[in-house]
């Protein structure tokens, strides 16, 4: 937290500091109230106080919020979906986790359990874990490209995704000898998602 006071002393852009807030509120299951209170001061006497509705919207997507009494997801949910891999060889990767050095995006998780048939049991670890509903259908038509007969999966990103993860989504369709295409609205990283957040 002291990382955090020195980075907004030094009028370090605003998005870093919301980044890292986030982190640690999502990792250790929000932050305490007093260093809450604390944060929100500081970014508003620093940054102004427009950035009251920055930090609103932050806590209503859950972002950013004061410690409750429940414990932080966290390590539940990368063992559950298998995020992280100590050992990862960058030269030759095997594995997902290589795009953020031994840490896989949660939704190529999602995307490779749902390749290799293991949706329902991964459903039943989104519904435990993860905010909001899963919607669970399946197609059974099967339509393959007219011209080459090829069979390819979509996916589809709504609010945005990272080139990071459609990096892990091609390493695993590449593993998995499958063809996919990955659309979405638009293309994010930490700062672009930190600046829509910042708009009322």
């Amino acid at each position: 937290m002291n990382h955090i006071d020195s980075l907004i002393a030094y009028d370090a852009p605003l998005e870093k500091v919301l980044r890292l807030l986030c982190m640690i509120s999502l990792t250790e299951g929000g932050i305490r109230d007093k260093q809450y209170k604390h944060f929100k001061q500081e970014v508003i006497q620093n940054y102004g106080f427009q950035h009251l509705v920055t930090l609103h919207n932050l806590d209503k997507m859950g972002l950013l919020t004061k410690h409750g009494n429940q414990k932080s997801n966290w390590d539940r949910i990368k063992k559950a979906f298998s995020l992280v891999q100590e050992d990862i060889n960058m030269d030759a990767p095997t594995d997902a986790c290589y795009v953020h050095a031994g840490m896989a995006p949660l939704v190529a998780r999602l995307v490779e359990k749902g390749l290799k048939g293991e949706w329902d049991r991964m459903a039943d670890n989104m519904d435990k874990y993860l905010p909001g509903k899963t919607i669970r259908s399946k197609q059974t038509k099967k339509i393959p490209d007219p011209k080459t007969k090829k069979q390819f999966h979509l996916v589809y990103l709504i609010g945005g995704v990272t080139r990071a993860e459609v990096s892990a989504i091609r390493f695993i369709g590449k593993k998995l000898k499958k063809e996919i295409v990955v659309c979405t609205s638009q293309m994010l990283n930490g700062n672009s998602l930190m600046k829509i957040l910042s708009q009322e």
